[in-house]
């Protein structure tokens, strides 16, 4: 519920700041890390991606995902709001690479509804995010998230993005929306 509440505060941009004063936007990294266990990230050679929270591994399971729907409404919320702030001040309590893969998330599924592109993984059905409609205003936003976290001095940043998102990158810079290629190329 709570998520739902930030998630309609973050359609008004005057709002995102006051959201993460509010340790709003660390509310919502904490849902999603709290409700997701072995979700493998790196769909191409099944080796997963680790996060860390205070020094202890998360994994993400795709059975402990109760409601697609409010968690892309958390992603789209943390995607928002990365948009609108330096992403050197919205980190205090997470690492700045955390919400790399959640991100990833919208994009994949993009990726799996546009182009149908499964990524060789047949059971990429059992995306976090199947059958919730991701739509190119989403894809535009996370990719505009996306650039402004790698605009911190942190390579690790960038390698992660580069890694993780690459396959969706180098798609995305044929989509037919102009404001998505134009957001891809600047990523």
């Amino acid at each position: 519920q709570i998520v739902l509440i930030i998630s309609n505060f973050t359609t008004m941009a005057k709002f995102r700041k006051e959201i993460v004063k509010q340790n709003g936007f660390n509310y919502l990294l904490n849902f999603l890390v709290n409700t997701s266990n072995e979700i493998n990230y790196n769909l191409l050679n099944n080796e997963g991606i680790i996060l860390y929270k205070e020094n202890t591994k998360i994994k993400i399971n795709i059975n402990d995902i109760n409601d697609s729907n409010i968690r892309f409404n958390c992603i789209k919320s943390i995607a928002k709001i990365m948009m609108n702030n330096n992403p050197n001040l919205i980190f205090n309590k997470f690492s700045n690479i955390t919400p790399i893969p959640f991100l990833l998330e919208i994009l994949c599924q993009y990726d799996i509804e546009t182009n149908g592109n499964n990524y060789g993984n047949e059971k990429l059905h059992l995306s976090p995010l199947n059958g919730v409609h991701i739509s190119a205003v989403d894809v535009f936003e996370v990719l505009i998230a996306l650039t402004n976290l790698s605009s911190l001095e942190d390579i690790q940043v960038k390698k992660l993005i580069i890694h993780f998102c690459w396959i969706q990158i180098k798609n995305l810079m044929l989509s037919l929306d102009s404001q998505i290629q134009r957001s891809d190329l600047e990523l």
